[in-house]
């Protein structure tokens, strides 16, 4: 019983990681050039520097919601395009500290909590991916050490391999055996049609020598 309840759930997990990869995958495919992945309007980045200390943490995953110009307020922290050359175009996610103008056409001023002054460029909505929303730094270890190949080809890739060719096998053993219970019922039907067409000749030919 233990086995079968340890098997359904090392099953189930394999699933939903499989589901979460090829929903990442897809999120990668289908965006534009000059897009964020993302998947129902939510964006997941790793924080590659300490700028947003001690709020958030070098290495921390981050969600964020992608929202317009209109709907930042001061004091969220925005992720956003740069338009620093030093930074060639990366993400960087940073505090708003000042906004400008109305609407769609809002320019934000942004400084990491760790730096001692406002960014000196600023953020339009054309830069604007969104807000975040959620961080973590369990989940940026864990995404960090599964990134790893060492890790993950033993942890992941091998038991989800294995999983896969199970459920395989499985899947081809429970086929063969409905195509023979199938075929077993045909024969036994074909059977006892013989075998009742014969009673019925029998019937017939008992009745003629009366």
């Amino acid at each position: 019983m233990v086995k079968k309840i340890l098997y359904y759930l090392v099953n189930t997990l394999s699933v939903l990681l499989i589901v979460a990869a090829l929903f990442a995958l897809l999120s990668v495919v289908l965006t534009g050039r000059n897009g964020a992945p993302s998947i129902l309007g939510h964006s997941l980045f790793r924080v590659v520097s300490g700028s947003m200390e001690p709020a958030i943490h070098e290495n921390d995953m981050i969600i964020v919601k992608q929202r317009g110009a209109g709907e930042v307020k001061l004091g969220d922290v925005i992720s956003f395009y740069s338009k620093d050359p030093a930074l060639n175009s990366a993400v960087n996610t940073h505090r708003v500290t000042a906004i400008e103008g109305e609407g769609s056409e809002r320019v934000f001023t942004t400084k990491g909590d760790a730096n001692p002054v406002d960014d000196k460029y600023t953020v339009g909505a054309k830069e604007l991916i969104g807000v975040v929303v959620f961080h973590s730094s369990f989940l940026g270890r864990l995404s960090r050490l599964l990134s790893n190949p060492v890790v993950f080809v033993p942890l992941i890739a091998v038991p989800l391999l294995v999983i896969m060719l199970t459920n395989m096998i499985k899947t081809i053993r429970v086929a063969r055996i409905a195509v023979r219970e199938e075929e077993e019922k045909a024969l036994e039907e074909a059977l006892e049609k013989i075998k009742r067409q014969k009673a019925e000749e029998s019937a017939g030919q008992d009745g003629k020598e009366e």
